[in-house]
């Protein structure tokens, strides 16, 4: 395979990655350069342009051997493992989603959500018949060849309405588990307010359930939050959380001008919730001038601020983590945005940041 695509500098000679994007951090004395492609790094002495984007293979390489033997010998084997990896997939993907909406009402009245703006959600909603039928026309025709499977009851609603729905889905993804030995995982947000003692017990031991949780903050940060009655949504998602405290979840916040303050979110949600594992966070994609959540509310030079400062204390972090951790491997191309693998989930502002914020 030879291609060239020169508006992206995206080099593949022979089915391999030539040209990787990078991200260079400078901290103190050394250079962090983050490599997209394969979720790795390497801390360096050697000054590089903290304005370079790409690098080639041979570059990364011997920016590596310059550090240590081991070094290069670690980055050559993730490199050739990635090969491995995207020759397989080059020509037959290796994971398949499909995403159903179970549901479409909701028992909160989120200010920013779409839904709220007008009688957008209807009463028609999938039946359990024709889930299963999409879900063995995943397994046996559009991805009889994959590896792994995701079935994704996000939908237009809150997926804990249906709590019986998604436990008939899991039960079948269960069945065809073992009829086919694949891996088929059951994926959703929630807004946490239906979690309770009745049904704690299977959302927290059941491991083939990947479950994300919304929330923008503490109290006043999360104000847009609201229930069908238009009080405020807080305590019902932070004791949902609270029941979950024996399994991990991902958190995602919406950004308007509540929570601008990106730091002191961050800091709230990893204080408060130790079974947060992991952050998300997207500004509001509302851009209606009048509204009371409209973007053009929040300040920028504020919210640069703020995201300053939480890079900072990530790079305090980050730099502590690799000076005294190393890993055979930070390859794992199964996991979304923002995931990371599951030995450094708990350490305090791990995340990673590709995008630049608005200017």
């Amino acid at each position: 395979m030879l291609g060239f695509e020169l508006g992206m500098y995206h080099i593949i000679i022979c089915g391999r990655i030539n040209v990787f994007t990078v991200k260079i951090i400078e901290y103190r004395k050394y250079s962090i350069i983050y490599i997209k492609e394969i979720n790795n790094y390497i801390i360096t002495h050697t000054n590089v342009n903290s304005n370079v984007g790409k690098i080639t293979r041979e570059e990364l390489l011997e920016i590596a051997l310059k550090e240590s033997e081991n070094e290069y010998n670690r980055i050559k084997n993730i490199l050739k493992s990635y090969d491995n990896v995207k020759s397989v997939s080059a020509s037959k993907p290796s994971l398949y989603t499909i995403c159903f909406h179970p549901v479409r009402k909701c028992n909160y009245k989120c200010k920013y959500c779409y839904a709220g703006k007008a009688d957008y959600l209807q009463d028609k909603e999938i039946s359990i018949d024709t889930a299963k039928q999409a879900i063995d026309f995943m397994l046996n025709d559009w991805g009889k060849d994959g590896k792994r499977y995701v079935v994704d009851l996000s939908g237009s609603g809150e997926p804990l309405l249906k709590l019986e729905f998604i436990k008939k889905i899991d039960e079948y993804c269960e069945c065809k588990r073992k009829e086919k030995s694949k891996d088929i995982k059951i994926m959703f947000p929630s807004n946490a307010a239906l979690v309770s003692k009745e049904n704690v017990n299977y959302l927290e031991n059941n491991h083939n359930i990947l479950m994300g949780v919304s929330i923008d903050g503490n109290m006043q940060q999360n104000g847009n939050r609201i229930n069908r009655s238009e009080q405020s949504a807080f305590t019902c998602t932070t004791r949902g959380i609270d029941f979950l405290k024996n399994r991990t979840v991902g958190l995602a916040a919406t950004i308007t001008h509540l929570n601008e303050n990106v730091d002191e979110l961050y800091d709230y949600i990893y204080n408060r919730f130790e079974n947060a594992d992991a952050i998300s966070m997207n500004v509001v994609r509302d851009y209606d001038v009048n509204s009371e959540t409209s973007f053009y509310d929040i300040d920028i030079d504020n919210l640069l601020l703020h995201y300053d400062r939480l890079l900072d204390k990530i790079y305090e972090n980050i730099f502590y983590l690799f000076r005294n951790m190393r890993f055979t491997s930070f390859h794992s191309p199964s996991l979304g945005a923002g995931s990371m693998p599951s030995s450094l989930h708990r350490m305090r502002y791990m995340f990673w940041f590709w995008n630049e914020p608005c200017r």
